[in-house]
């Protein structure tokens, strides 16, 4: 299980690789209106050698939720080549991202088993009907007016 990043300009910045965390920064500024995605090019190739059965998940650090700023979409990255991060201003302000911030966080994950619910039967009983709940009495005690 491997991933190798190659650097194509000398503005790119080298993820940090934690065990199977890896983090992405901002390799230059970036100003984010509301509600405006902009991608960030972080200058790099992204070459996969994962084992069948893992991936490359990509997700938001805290930090930049915290300004109502999200991956867009939040998918797992699967290919390989030139490796852009597109980032989605949720908020109602301006973000600022400084150069050398971090935009992204990437997980090596393996894939879950899943199972289909086709295969299961569901029937209702039919015999019990749903009783309504009684409405409960109007009293008397408060009366509005309009004058």
């Amino acid at each position: 299980m491997e991933v190798v990043f190659t650097a194509l300009s000398n503005k790119a910045l080298f993820p940090e690789k934690n065990e199977s965390l890896i983090s992405f920064f901002s390799p230059e500024p970036l100003v984010i209106q509301p509600g405006e995605i902009r991608k960030v090019k972080t200058y790099l190739s992204l070459d996969l050698n994962l084992t069948e059965g893992t991936f490359l998940f990509l997700e938001t650090p805290r930090e930049l939720l915290d300004k109502f700023v999200s991956l867009f979409p939040q998918t797992p990255c699967i290919d390989s080549g030139p490796f852009d991060i597109s980032l989605h201003n949720c908020g109602q302000s301006q973000v600022n991202i400084l150069p050398e911030k971090l935009i992204a966080i990437g997980r090596i994950l393996t894939k879950l088993i899943t199972f289909s619910l086709s295969s299961l039967e569901y029937a209702p009983n039919k015999e019990e009907k749903k009783k309504r709940l009684p409405i409960p009495a109007r009293g008397d005690k408060f009366k509005f007016e309009i004058k």
